[in-house]
This record gives C-alpha cells, structure tokens and sequence, in this order.
C-alpha cells in the first residue's frame, strides 16, 4: 500500500515538476533576443520617462546618467520625490547642478492618497499632470540603470496597435555572494519565468500607450492598488490590447541583499500577486502542490525503502536528478545568454555564481514561507511605511513619514 501511494504521488510530482521545467525552458528559449521588425518609416513617439522615489537607491546616479543619455529623439523625464526630507533630494540637486538640461522634471509627492502605497500615488500624481503631447508614458525604478536603447527597445513594439504595453525583465547578478543574494538570485530566474507565462509586467521597466492611461480606468485602480505591475493586465486585456515582454530590455541588477531583506523583498512581490493578479490561486497551488507532493512522495518513499522496497526511493532520486538538470540548465542558458546581451551593451560582464544553485533548497523553503505568509498577511512595510491590508480590494496607509534611513555612500545593499 505504501509503495502504490508513493508511486502515485511521484507521478503527481512529476506533473508538477514537468510544469516548472516548461515554464524555465520557455523563458530561457527567448535569449538571445530577436530583434523587433520596426515599421518602415515609423516615427518615435513623444515619450515620458517617470521615476518614483523613496529612499536614495544605491544605483540612483547611474540610474539618472543612464536616463539623459538616452538614444531616442523626444522624451523628458518626470521625477517625483516622496519629500524635501528624503535622502534621494541631495542626489537628484546634485544631478540637476551638473545637468542643468530642459529634461529632467522633478517634483515634490503632494497628491498623497490613503488608499494606495505611496509608488501609486506619485505616479498617478505625475501621470495626471502630464500634458497631452506624450504618446507614450515609460515607467522605471531608481535601482535600475538603463543602457542607451532602453527606451527605443521598450516603445518600438508598441507601433503594433495590437500591443498596449511592454515590459523589460529583471535580471540578478549580484557583486557580493551573501546568502540573500543567492537566494534572491534564484527565486528571481523561477519567478521571472512565471512573470512571463501569467502576463504579469514588471513595473521597473514597464511602457504604456498613453492613450490606455487615459481612456481606461487604470489610473483609478491603482489608486487603490499596493503596486502597479500585477494590476495591468486585467485592464490590458479589458481594452483588447496585449502585453509585450521584451527579452532585449533585460535589466541586470548587480545589488546585493541580506537574508532577512531578501525574506521581505519576496513576499512583497507574492503579496502585490494575491492582490491584483487573477492568477494567483494558479501559481500559489504551482508551488504548493510541488512542495507538497515532493515531500510526501520523499517520506513515502523512506517508508517503503524501510519495508524492504527500493523502488519508490530510486523514482524520487531519478525524478530529482532529472528536473534538477533540465532547470538548471534552462536558468544557465539564459543566464549566459544574458550577460553576453548586457556585454554587448557595454555593461561589465559578469561570473556566474554557481553557489545560487547550492542555496535553491533554502530558495524553495524561503518562497514556500513567503507565500504562506503573503497569503494571511494584514499588514506590510515598504520602506519604513504601514499599510493595513482588508482582503484583496481594499488597504490603507496608517501613518506617513519621510525617509529618513541613513546610508554608507558605498554601500550595494538593495533599498527594500
């Protein structure tokens, strides 16, 4: 009887094992990038560039020298700075000193609701304000630092009146080799996979239509929202428009991260799933299931093997070594795929950190603890601010005050 259970369960493992590999190989198969066919005789449209900012990131410069140096005829920048008290002011006064250039914008957050986190007041805040002219509205994080097409690759497939928005990937390729680091590292490579099966965008690198923004009612349920990548798509696909994933504006993020910060930075991104995407029930049960099945197929196993019957223990090895071979070698490729993409661009290539591989059991039970949590969790802190969570519809903001962390200036530990 033991052996027939374990036999069952391996085969439901396998199943659920068989779907993550699909999901590795999918995602890795787009690298290297194909280029997008560009229309002939097509014309850049005017673009916004916004940047919401809490907290002086620690590539916030690059990010900013990387923004001006854009290759791409007509776009300004919109900065929004959560307060005159923020860390980021210094920096950015500094830039506008030695800039002194017509297109950095910057303002103060003033608009801030109660009703959302503060990364959705500014940019509906800055969004609103913005005139008529802009045919595109582009969306980028301080801890992203963009190479000199970023804009071009992002807004040239949305010439395609078939596509409403596009989306860049994050990439981690981390300069220290911290635990946290590694596990992000690898939850990271999973969870971007997933990213691009469930239409989810990333709100690092994210380009809108303008006219989406403005003749939908996206800008309102962000309002309500804790972030505004996982509540896209729904409104996408309302309109009949579709989100176009861009392997060539892959983002590569060398920061580094403790554990206890990485443990936050996951279930932040699991929690901003369970409350705006419609799929989450499918991709909670993904990792559930997996784990779940996995580990009583393993104890079955054990059982059978102490009744004389190797069987079950050699299933869940060859299943183990098998999905163990096929992801890693997914999640490398892509990986060598990337930074050769990033070299080109002129970035400094890096070394793959084979350790990432060696934290992917810490990986799945960090994610697994994550995704409980995430999916009981009332109340959530985002650099330094409370919100109280009521179900999926409704949060609140319980008490606002300006940033005030001090950093080394030298430091490479994410902001989180």
């Amino acid at each position: 009887m033991i052996s027939f259970l374990a036999t069952i369960l391996l085969i439901v493992t396998g199943a659920f094992l068989s779907v993550h590999v699909f999901w590795a190989w999918k995602f890795a198969l787009d690298y290297p990038p194909r280029p997008f066919p560009i229309p002939q005789g097509q014309t850049l449209p005017r673009a916004a560039v916004l940047l919401s900012i809490r907290g002086a990131d620690p590539s916030l410069w690059e990010c900013l020298q990387g923004l001006v140096g854009q290759n791409y005829p007509d776009y300004d920048i919109h900065i929004v700075i959560d307060s005159p008290e923020d860390p980021a002011w210094r920096i950015i006064s500094h830039f506008l000193d030695r800039e002194n250039g017509p297109r950095i914008q910057p303002m103060l957050l003033e608009d801030r609701k109660d009703t959302c986190s503060l990364k959705m007041s500014a940019l509906v805040q800055a969004i609103r304000a913005m005139d008529e002219s802009y045919r595109v509205v582009v969306l980028i994080d301080a801890d992203v630092v963009p190479y000199p097409d970023w804009l071009r690759d992002l807004v040239v497939p949305l010439a395609d009146p078939k596509v409403g928005a596009t989306t860049g990937v994050r990439w981690f390729a981390p300069s220290g080799k911290r635990l946290g680091s590694m596990v992000r590292l690898a939850w990271n490579a999973g969870a971007s996979s997933q990213m691009s099966f469930f239409h989810i965008p990333w709100g690092g690198s994210l380009a809108f239509r303008a006219e989406v923004l403005r003749g939908s009612d996206l800008l309102a349920l962000w309002s309500r929202s804790f972030g505004e990548d996982t509540s896209t798509w729904r409104v996408l696909r309302s309109l009949g428009l579709i989100l176009h994933h861009v392997p060539a504006a892959t983002m590569v993020n060398r920061e580094t991260i403790g554990l206890g910060s990485c443990f936050a930075f996951i279930r932040r991104q699991l929690l901003s799933a369970r409350l705006h995407h419609e799929s989450w029930p499918v991709i909670a049960l993904a990792m559930l299931g997996t784990v779940l099945s996995l580990a009583g197929a393993s104890v079955l196993a054990v059982l059978a093997l102490a009744s004389g019957n190797g069987a079950p223990a050699l299933g869940v090895a060859a299943l183990l070594a098998v999905f163990s071979v096929l992801t890693a070698s997914a999640w490398i490729w892509a990986d060598r795929q990337i930074n050769r993409l990033a070299h080109r661009r002129g970035e400094e290539a890096y070394d793959f950190s084979w350790k990432c591989l060696l934290a992917v059991p810490l990986t799945l039970a960090v994610h697994v603890t994550c995704l409980v949590s995430a999916s009981f969790l009332r109340k959530i802190e985002w650099r330094g601010i409370t919100y109280r969570l009521y179900g999926r519809k409704r949060l609140q903001l319980l008490e606002y005050h300006p940033y005030r962390v001090t950093r080394s200036p030298n430091s490479k530990s994410s902001v989180v």
